[in-house]
């Protein structure tokens, strides 16, 4: 698979099951494994932002701000041009 291929197929995978705008696909990183049958796709995109803080004086003295939505992180691991599993993605 060419790198406009697992962009495109988990891109498909993402937006099955989300409906929220922006999406923001970004395609992060891609590794081809050692049974060099499996591709490891780490994907980001836009969420709405559910744990936004309440606002308070300290936010604003800050400069943060409840930003409505936010970035998340995926690992998809596609094997034959079929997505084999989604999962939480977490640096290390």
């Amino acid at each position: 698979m060419n790198f406009k291929e697992l962009y495109a197929t988990s891109k498909e995978s993402v937006e099955s099951v989300l409906t929220s705008e922006p999406l923001d696909f970004r395609l992060e990183q891609a590794t081809k494994s050692k049974d060099d049958e499996t591709w490891e796709v780490v994907v980001s995109y836009l969420v709405n932002n559910l744990n936004k803080p309440a606002a308070s004086p300290l936010t604003a003295a800050f400069g943060t701000t409840n930003l409505p939505y936010e970035r998340v992180f995926k690992l998809i691991k596609i094997r034959n041009k079929d997505v084999s599993e989604f999962l939480i993605y977490e640096k290390v």
